[in-house]
């Protein structure tokens, strides 16, 4: 009897503690009755029985409706739709448990549903991505090494890389990459001795076609080669092969290549109204974009620090989009992201222009933009030139070059070389060189402002065979004695400006003169495009849960080095300052607010993001056992709780079932009281194995293994003591 209670106990502790981890998974299950066309709530599982927000979306003739329900209870019905009026019906749902929130989306009901929901996350699972040029055996070409390294975590089925060649011609080609290490993809394309850009990008596919991954793209590349007479007794050789080397109709050696800058900058502004019933009319007042038309603004209302998202798809001038009932002072910001060629442009936490403010107007001063290099007439070394063309309508009062290379920044002020053209040049540059660059123009008065070309980030790559002479100029930024003089990069960019320290529209006095924002001050780097100087840098965080009150260290750690990285900009959701690591490269911040928080770092072209939650005490405790819970039956049987119930409560049957039964497997005599103690050690460690097979199916194959085991243990007890029973009645008989 004891025991009985015991056990009983048991069952009732581990139902509490069911129940408690259970208790923030919410599903809803919604239908169609094809007889009479209503859609209505099936099955619902919530610990309020209710769901908090459910949308549902009406797709047909190219158009897509939207209805939106609120506190959806069990088997409510929501609408009808007759067929006929729909080709494909899907739903989102939402609801906030605690500290939870609950989403589904892109829940089929009925029709064909299109492949892929609006906003259905893209996974990036490319961890780095490199183009290396390398000589050949015998210096007689160059060869490029492709690398892509991956995630583990992810099942990736191939990588594509695709590629063009720019160069008076543009042809698109494309190969599968090699996986010959986990986790590493390679191939080698060449030989090379043509002069030729390239732009590329990696195109992973999924295992798992359910799974939608990311491509990456690379940032534009320059490649040139000279190779100088070798002497008399070398061994010029073959070229050493590649996998991809046919390339046709590429400019001849030394010709200038040009690169027109293709979509350029993308701006958008959006207006907010606030009506008079509590309603946001956002409207897009102005869009600055190539094909008139923004991808994706992503649109956040920040409300006790619950953060709800609206988006607005291909984005063009007088859209509008209505946020229901919000109020004034609540926080909100909108990001933006648009791919335009060979330009991702993707801005972050930009704020709304008011009603009846009229915003200083932004005009676009360029008809065009072009960059382009030419090698120098020694073969070893190059200049890069910058071009912008101004519209007709525009008479700037200067034109400056804002460009960043081997980590030293600076302005040089463009020289007008006819009408409406303004030039820059860059050099003379040896070897490899990343550049990034965007050009400004200043207008004469101060009730307008220009916006700015920006050029995406170009690395530049100049192969030379040791045969070579040293160039007999001074090469600009490689800090060595280049023309023998003594001196280090003498005369390189003798007219560049200082780079001012004041920056843009930060809203802060970063020269220390009295005065915010300068006519002379310069933008922040664009951070759109990956350096291979960053591509060791990791964002760390300490913890991934904290309770409120406590302290989260973030920093930034150069994985090569294992050094932190000083001097990131971090920025956290719902803050609205900037924080910094400073220059011991760790930053301390106290959570204040039960919820999710993400971290944006930068630094340079660095940029990543992360997140942890910040929880109160007994949402940690739930979060806890949880966790247990997972660890012990799986975390996808936590999506079923009622299965997982039947498998916990048909595990401790079955435990009490063989404890039970077990004395049957003994003789019945008397006893001493180390035999009892001997018996009941085994009777225990059988009813224990009894209780963990369930449990150990579940984690390890499905929660529906879990309750075949449950069963088939409690049918065997019951069997085996049938027969052990009526075999000691057959030899009772016996004798």
């Amino acid at each position: 009897m004891n025991n009985a209670i015991k056990i009983f106990g048991l069952v009732f502790l581990l139902c509490a503690f069911l129940s408690a981890s259970a208790a923030d998974l919410s599903t809803v299950k919604i239908v169609r009755d094809t007889g009479v066309g209503v859609i209505y709530v099936e099955s619902l599982y919530d610990d309020d029985g209710s769901i908090g927000f459910v949308e549902i979306f009406v797709a047909n003739l190219g158009t897509v409706d939207r209805y939106s329900f609120e506190n959806v209870l069990p088997n409510q019905e929501l609408m009808t739709v007759a067929d006929g009026d729909f080709e494909g019906i899907y739903y989102n749902f939402m609801d906030r448990d605690g500290a939870v929130q609950n989403i589904g989306v892109f829940q089929p009901i009925a029709g064909i549903v299109p492949s892929g929901p609006p906003g259905k996350p893209r996974f990036r699972v490319i961890s780095s991505a490199f183009l290396e040029p390398r000589l050949n055996g015998d210096e007689s070409a160059f060869l490029i090494d492709i690398t892509a390294n991956t995630k583990p975590e992810y099942d990736i089925a191939d990588i594509l890389f695709n590629y063009n060649l720019s160069g008076g011609k543009t042809e698109t080609s494309s190969f599968l990459l090699e996986n010959d290490e986990p986790n590493v993809w390679t191939e080698t394309m060449g030989p090379f001795t043509e002069t030729f850009f390239m732009g590329g990008d990696f195109r992973p596919s999924p295992v798992d076609t359910e799974q939608r991954f990311a491509n990456l793209w690379m940032h534009p590349r320059w490649f040139s080669y000279t190779e100088c007479t070798a002497p008399a007794d070398s061994d010029t050789g073959e070229p050493e092969a590649g996998d991809q080397g046919e390339l046709t109709a590429l400019p001849s050696e030394g010709e200038k290549i040009l690169f027109k800058q293709i979509g350029g900058y993308s701006e958008i502004d959006i207006e907010r109204k606030i009506e008079d019933n509590g309603n946001w009319t956002l409207k897009v007042k102005r869009v600055n974009d190539d094909d008139g038309s923004i991808q994706l603004v992503s649109i956040h209302v920040i409300v006790d620090g619950v953060d709800t998202t609206y988006e607005i798809k291909e984005a063009t001038k007088n859209d509008v989009l209505i946020i229901e009932d919000q109020p004034a002072d609540a926080i909100a910001y909108f990001n933006f992201v648009d791919f335009d060629g060979s330009m991702i442009n993707m801005q972050t936490f930009q704020v709304f222009d008011e009603a009846g403010v009229p915003p200083t107007p932004t005009i676009n001063p360029f008809a065009s933009a072009e960059f382009s290099v030419t090698k120098v007439d020694d073969g070893l070394t190059y200049l890069v030139e910058y071009k912008v063309v101004l519209k007709q309508n525009i008479d700037p009062l200067s034109v400056k070059l804002f460009y960043t290379i081997a980590g030293q920044s600076h302005v040089k002020l463009m020289e007008n070389t006819t009408g409406k053209t303004y030039v820059a040049n860059v050099g003379p540059l040896a070897a490899t060189n990343t550049i990034r660059a965007h050009i400004s123009a200043y207008p004469t008065t101060s009730d307008i402002r220009y916006s700015k070309q920006y050029f995406y980030a170009r690395t530049l790559h100049l192969l030379v065979s040791s045969n070579c002479p040293e160039p007999s100029v001074e090469v600009c930024y490689n800090g060595l004695d280049d023309n023998g003089d003594g001196q280090v990069d003498e005369d390189c960019d003798d007219d560049d400006e200082q780079m001012p320290n004041e920056i843009c529209d930060n809203g802060f006095d970063d020269n220390e003169n009295g005065v915010i924002g300068e006519s002379d001050c310069v933008e922040h780097e664009d951070l759109s495009e990956e350096d291979p100087e960053t591509d060791t840098w990791v964002l760390r965080i300490e913890k991934e849960k904290l309770l409120v009150g406590e302290t989260q260290k973030i920093w930034v750690e150069d994985t090569a080095t294992g050094e932190m990285v000083g001097g990131v900009d971090i920025v956290v959701s719902g803050e609205e300052l900037t924080l910094s690591t400073g220059e011991q490269g760790i930053l301390e911040y106290r959570v204040k607010a039960e919820r999710t928080y993400q971290i944006i770092a930068t630094k340079g072209a660095f940029e990543t993001t992360t997140e942890f939650r910040g929880l109160v005490l007994v949402t940690s405790v739930v979060e806890s056992l949880t966790d247990i819970a997972a660890l012990l039956f799986g975390s996808t049987a936590l999506e079923n709780p009622v299965s997982l119930a039947l498998v916990l409560i048909l595990a401790v049957v079955a435990a009490l079932l063989v404890f039970d039964r077990s004395r049957l497997l003994f003789e019945e005599k008397v006893k001493s009281t180390n035999e009892k103690r001997k018996e009941t050690l085994v009777r225990i460690s059988l009813a224990v194995v009894a209780f963990i097979l369930p449990i150990a199916g579940s984690n390890v194959a499905s929660v529906y293994v879990g309750i075949g085991l449950a069963a088939v243990e409690i049918a065997a007890v019951f069997l085996a003591s049938y027969f052990i029973q009526q075999t000691k009645k057959s030899k009772a008989i016996k004798v």
